[in-house]
């Protein structure tokens, strides 16, 4: 966030920008590949939050089916 506002792109003054999330993307990306942090590190992490996604979306399917009935 303050190597963005450093930039000078994206101003603590302005409205979210349109282009923000990809220059955020970016960002991460070059500290993750400098970083040393182990892939696996990150998966376990993730864990958790995939598997109530993965749970909300089949409780999402579960309720379409019953309500084209």
């Amino acid at each position: 966030m303050v190597d963005l506002h450093n930039v000078g792109t994206f101003n603590a003054d302005t409205r979210f920008k349109a282009d923000y999330l990809n220059e955020l993307e970016k960002i991460v990306i070059k500290k993750l590949v400098n970083s040393n942090i182990v892939v696996s590190r990150i998966m376990t992490n993730l864990l958790p939050f995939t598997q109530k996604i993965e749970l909300l979306g089949k409780m999402l399917k579960q309720l379409l089916i019953l309500l084209k009935k």
